[in-house]
Parts: C-alpha cells; structure tokens; sequence
C-alpha cells in the first residue's frame, strides 16, 4: 500500500510539473492580415525608429530579420540592398533588423559589406519575439500597418515582387 501511494505521489507530480512548466512554445508567427505589433528601436546611426510613426509615414514597410552569421540572411540583405533605392523611391521603408548580437559586431558587419539599409538593433531579443520569428532570415512586408506577406528563409524573388507591387511610381 505504501508503495502504491508513493507511485501515485510522484506520478501526480510529475503531471504537475510537465503541465506547468514544460509547455511548447506558442508559434507567434503574425499571420497574413494581422496587425502588426508596435515597437521602437535605434539604428546604427542611433536614429530612433517607433512604428506608431514609421507606418504613418510610408505606407509600406519591409523588416527583416537577421544576423550577421547567417548565409541566406547575407544573401537576403545584399538582394534588397540592390534594389533599396527603388524602393525608396517609392516610398517603400526598407530596414533590417538584427537579431540578439552586439552593436560592436553588427556595425563591424554592416562596415564591412558596406550594407546601405538602416540596420536596427534588437539585441535583448524582444522584437522578434513580438513578431513570431523563431527561425532567420525572416521577412515582413507590412502594408498599412497589417503583414501582407510573411517570408521564412531566403526568396531571391521577394525584393523583385516588393518593388513590382509597391516601388517606385506605386506610392
């Protein structure tokens, strides 16, 4: 009987402990539609970007989300960056937003490929978190405030489809 009540104890609380404190994660993807959740962060050049103002003033805004020891997010920030002007041109907000390293580290990188979008940082994390983004490189097209497309990974086509739905002459 002893041995039946410690069996049933320690099953209980191994239930407890599973269901309380080892849940999955929550998938936080911001799905096509939704509105996106606002923030502020500072640039390399210390310029303060604040979304409750930023999506006022261009209509549509691309984020990207990377870091500087990821491949495809190299590829993905050379691909918009051929195409940043254009895009500026037409009102289009390019920026790309560093996931969790240093500022040391990021403007060497950023130096260092002569990367020309405004490079943000979101060293503590908190940003990507808000958007959902689990997995880099991770893209945003954000059209009135609200994701019009969610890209995860690397798509050589997406600068090209930015600047044909929204770039220049688009405003």
């Amino acid at each position: 009987m002893r041995w039946m009540i410690i069996g049933i104890l320690f099953a209980a609380t191994v239930t407890i402990k599973v269901g309380l404190f080892e849940r999955a994660p929550v998938d936080r993807r911001l799905a096509s539609g939704a509105e996106t959740p606002q923030f502020v962060l500072t640039s390399l050049t210390d310029a303060v970007y604040d979304t409750s103002t930023l999506y006022r003033e261009h209509r549509v805004v691309v984020l990207l989300f990377w870091a500087t020891w990821c491949a495809p997010c190299r590829r993905e920030l050379t691909a918009f960056g051929e195409q940043y002007r254009e895009l500026e041109r037409g009102g289009v907000q390019v920026l790309a937003i560093n996931v969790g390293e240093s500022r040391d580290d990021v403007k060497r990188f950023a130096s260092s490929t002569g990367l020309e979008l405004p490079v943000l940082l979101d060293t503590n994390k908190r940003v990507s978190w808000l958007y959902g983004v689990r997995a880099i490189p991770h893209s945003y097209v954000v059209v009135d405030g609200r994701v019009a497309i969610s890209q995860i990974g690397f798509d050589p086509e997406l600068p090209s489809r930015v600047a044909t739905a929204w770039g220049a002459g688009r405003k």
